[in-house]
Formats: C-alpha cells, structure tokens, sequence
C-alpha cells in the first residue's frame, strides 16, 4: 500500500497546554561567557510515548512594526553578519530519541571568530520534537492511506557575551491611545552600547496630587530602534489629566543578573489626558 504523508508543524506558543507539556526545555534563554563558552540545555520527556528531537540554530531578533506589534525578524542578513553566533555556535548532540519519563542534557559551545569586536552575539535554538508511534492509517482510496505527523517547536534565544559590554537605552517618542478599557503606550526605544537591552519596563499614572491610580509591567528586549507597547486598565480612572511615568531597568525574574548586562534606570515621565 502507498502512503501518502503530513508533516503539521506547530509552534509551541499556539499549542494546547497538554501538547506543550510534553517535552520542557530549561533554561527558557542561554547565556554563554567568554570565560567558559559553555551552556548547558536540559530537555525532558515528560509524555508516556517516546519522542525524536531535532535542535537548529537560525539568526533572528524580536522587531516591532510601525503600530509596535511584536514581530520576528529572520531576514536581516546585515545585521546577522555583524551580531550571528549560528555558525559560531556548536550543538552536542543535534538529535536524541527520548524514552518515556526521560530526559537529556545538550551541550553548547561558541567557538569564537577572531577578530570581532566586544559585545553580546546571539542566534535562535529551535527544539522540534514528535511522538514516535506507528503509522496512522486512516481510510485508503484507490490504495491511498494517510500518515500524520505533528511537530512541535520551541524557540529560545542564545546569547554569548564577549569581552566588555555595556547597554542603555534612549526614548526617542512615546504615543498613547485609548483602547476601550486600557490605555495603551507605545514608547519607541533606541538600544545604546554593544549589547541588547533586556529587562523590565513599568507604567505608574498618578492624579494631580500626585497619587498612584494604577500600574502595569511587563518585560521586554529592545536589540535595536523598535517599539515597545505596554497597555494599563483605566477602567476605574475619572476623566481628566494625569502623569505617566514609564520606568525601564534592567532586571527580570525570568533572567540571572549576572546574565544581563547592566545599564542604570531610565524614566521617562509624560502628560496625558483620559
């Protein structure tokens, strides 16, 4: 009998909680030293079924569009040729079958190029896995059967710090709109130094007396001039002018300090009206 197959390929932020559960992968972001060039990735099976896995490393940023919706940006050859670590970056092992309730440590290593300056380079690890089961075969016509295969990626970022490094961050502009229930604000970022900026960023709005009336964060990474949007609920705020402060500093719960590279605390304070 023929078989025809399908590969249905799904990324892990648009699967169910069950289907993403089955393989974790710690840490959710590497960072590797010059000191070591070294990382370790833990990833464990946590299904009853045995599972292939495939890891791939590809150049990419988190971009904004012209409204500050979250975009990836894989195409920026010019910028992969200046900041890449993909084909710096060795992945031991690549493939690895995982047996059930099992799990696997992969070991990275960033073989640098001479020459490049300090700074902070980084790629993108995809973790594809899939259940191995026997075939599917699902009702045949004309000697026709069907094979499906789901696979699942994961994708976090690999960053390798190189010498002296330094970040800081510039607001160049800010735009508000009201969006029913929330205010939301699109500050517009510009990255300094040689090193993304990651870290948290919060809006505090505060009345005429100087009172806080409500507040909103959320973390974020500014690799270059993009936009950050960050949006409050003004559901329970009387009409009027208040003071938004907006506050970037670099520290996240997700992320070690001495992983990131430290800049000092930048505000930025405006005048809107509800």
């Amino acid at each position: 009998m023929r078989c025809l197959s399908f590969c249905f390929l799904f990324f892990s932020v648009m699967l169910p909680l069950t289907a993403a559960a089955q393989v974790s992968i710690s840490p959710t972001a590497l960072f590797i030293h010059d000191d070591t060039n070294v990382a370790t990735l833990h990833i464990a099976n946590r299904s009853d079924q045995p599972q292939e896995i495939e890891l791939n490393a590809r150049f990419g940023y988190s971009d904004s569009d012209e409204e500050g919706n979250l975009i990836m940006n894989y195409e920026d050859a010019e910028t992969e040729a200046e900041f890449g670590l993909t084909d710096q970056l060795r992945i031991f092992p690549r493939s690895v079958t995982l047996e059930p309730r099992s799990q696997q440590m992969v070991r990275l290593q960033v073989r640098p190029e001479p020459g490049k300056p300090d700074g902070v380079y980084w790629t993108r690890l995809s973790i594809l896995s899939n259940v191995i089961t026997p075939d599917l075969e699902t009702g045949t016509t004309d000697g026709i059967g069907t094979r499906i295969t789901y696979r699942f990626e994961q994708n976090i970022g690999v960053y390798y710090r190189r010498g002296e490094t330094r970040t800081g961050l510039e607001v160049l502009s800010v735009d508000t709109r009201r969006e029913g229930d929330n205010l939301r604000v699109i500050p517009e970022l510009r990255r300094e130094g040689n090193s993304p900026f990651m870290g948290n960023m919060r809006i505090t709005l505060y009345n005429s007396a100087g009172e806080e009336q409500a507040m909103s964060e959320r973390t974020f990474t500014a690799f270059f001039t993009q936009k950050r949007p960050i949006e409050v609920d003004v559901s329970g705020l009387a009409p009027g002018s208040y003071r938004a402060e907006l506050r970037f500093e670099t520290r996240r719960r997700d992320m070690k300090p001495e992983d990131m590279v430290q800049a000092d605390t930048v505000t930025h304070t405006l005048n809107i009206t509800l």
